[in-house]
């Protein structure tokens, strides 16, 4: 099984490049920060430590001891050339060099090159001062001669010039080359690393991969897009939200109504997997399409550690007429609920103080008994839940709902952790019907805009404190 998804998940990358280059965006500033780091770390090392070196150089031809040069007109020339040099750069003459006791000091690297298809060779010494290399330069050409004997007795080289100051060449460090490469090797690398990252994981990127990957397919995709100024929320029945936002909410509802039809569901929980995924504002459009197709719908806000929906739509509340009101038995459902909007369609049982420990209220069965009588009065109940993966306030709330579906934001949302909390809702009762792939980019890599920070539910704990 994990074999097959991993199959899955590269079939689907090798599709969606998209996915790939909004990996590389999300992570592009700290790659690029971590090269530029590399880069500053390695040249200021290198500076301290590397310096500059010194060249000396001279020309030398391989002739033929014959005066008459027959065996250089036999065309032997080349091997007698690669032999002279294999003696310049062997290390048998290194070390003739290393027992004379006025070079054994010398640092430094000596090296013999053949000028193109010619003769003529360049033997050059490199150390870390004029003299070193100048010294190193002569003490080859002094000690050539005891060895070359091993190797061809037929040629011998000849200096074109004599040895010369004149002729040491000063080598810079390539300090900022070498911290330039470095910086690249770490470009590479982070590029690399993400883009491995990318194809290992399995969170959920596209709507194909997730009717793959996921247990409950996905019903839907909402298309990423900004709120205008002033908006409270990115609701359908604002003229100011955007068009595509609008129909592709309509075509998750249709979906979403479709598998509670068939079922005969009448309560849909709306939840997520983590926070900032857009689910409340997926609870009320879902309401608000619903209640537009003629149907009584209630929605209904269980996010009693965060909630929105007042806020959303800007109804007031008196003190005790809120949900927990009713689950504490201090309201009656007739004053609770609340119109929203233009349509007598859709009420709305909203929360405005921020309760302590709400699972232990919402675990109570005044939850199961309220939304049988708010069943009664409509054709669907939306409930809004916190996110599922942080609090066990959707897991509670699901015992006493018909349905569930999850919001998760793209490329956010790993598909084993979907699978996992659609077996806790299974088990809690409930059915999970799908899931909303919701924030789609698309071909929108560099887009902008945001729906809004839902907030972290960390903080909560400091509320219930001051509460206390």
């Amino acid at each position: 099984m994990e074999q097959n998804q991993r199959d899955i998940r590269k079939d689907y990358l090798a599709q969606d490049y998209q996915y790939l280059f909004r990996c590389l965006k999300r992570n592009l500033f700290v790659i690029v920060m971590c090269a530029c780091i590399t880069l500053i770390g390695v040249y200021v090392a290198l500076d301290y430590f590397m310096k500059d070196s010194y060249q000396a150089s001279i020309q030398l031809a391989v002739v033929p001891r014959d005066a008459a040069g027959s065996k250089q007109s036999d065309g032997s020339v080349n091997t007698a050339v690669s032999r002279s040099m294999s003696v310049l750069n062997s290390s048998m003459l290194k070390e003739q060099i290393r027992k004379n006791s006025e070079t054994e000091a010398l640092n430094g690297t000596l090296r013999a090159a053949q000028v193109g298809q010619t003769n003529l060779i360049t033997m050059s010494a490199t150390a870390d001062t004029a003299e070193h290399a100048f010294r190193l330069l002569k003490a080859g050409l002094e000690n050539y001669p005891q060895l070359s004997g091993y190797f061809e007795t037929g040629y011998l080289l000849q200096r074109l010039s004599g040895l010369s100051a004149d002729s040491i060449i000063t080598l810079p460090a390539r300090t900022e080359y070498y911290a330039f490469m470095a910086g690249m090797l770490v470009l590479a690398a982070g590029v690399g690393l993400t883009v491995m990252a990318a194809v290992m994981t399995d969170k959920i990127h596209s709507a194909e991969q997730g009717e793959k990957l996921l247990e409950t397919g996905i019903l839907g995709k909402l298309v990423y897009v900004k709120k205008g100024k002033k908006q409270n929320a990115l609701l359908i029945t604002d003229p100011r939200t955007d068009a595509f936002y609008i129909e592709d909410v309509d075509k998750m509802v249709t979906n979403v109504q479709e598998k509670m039809d068939a079922h005969h569901y009448k309560t849909l929980m709306v939840t997520s997997v983590q926070e900032n995924e857009g689910k409340s504002t997926g609870a009320a459009n879902i309401a608000l399409n619903l209640a537009q197709r003629g149907n009584r719908v209630v929605l209904v806000d269980c996010d009693l550690r965060r909630p929105a929906l007042r806020k959303m739509f800007e109804l007031y509340v008196d003190k005790g007429i809120e949900l927990t009101g009713l689950l504490e038995g201090k309201s009656e459902l007739a004053d609770a609920l609340q119109p929203v909007g233009q349509t007598d369609n859709l009420s709305a049982v909203v929360q405005f103080k921020v309760v302590p420990e709400p699972d232990k209220l919402l675990e109570k069965q005044e939850l199961g008994e309220l939304l049988e009588q708010i069943k009664a009065q409509a054709d669907y109940v939306i409930l809004d839940t916190p996110p599922m993966g942080i609090v066990r306030d959707a897991e509670v709330t699901a015992k006493s709902a018909d349905a569930a579906i999850l919001f998760i934001k793209q490329d956010e949302v790993k598909a084993a952790v979907v699978n996992d909390l659609v077996d806790l809702l299974e088990n809690a009762g409930t059915s999970a019907i799908g899931c909303v792939l919701n924030m789609t980019r698309g071909n929108l890599i560099l887009g902008g805009g945001s729906y809004g920070k839902y907030g972290k539910y960390g903080g909560y704990r400091y509320g219930y404190k001051a509460q206390r």
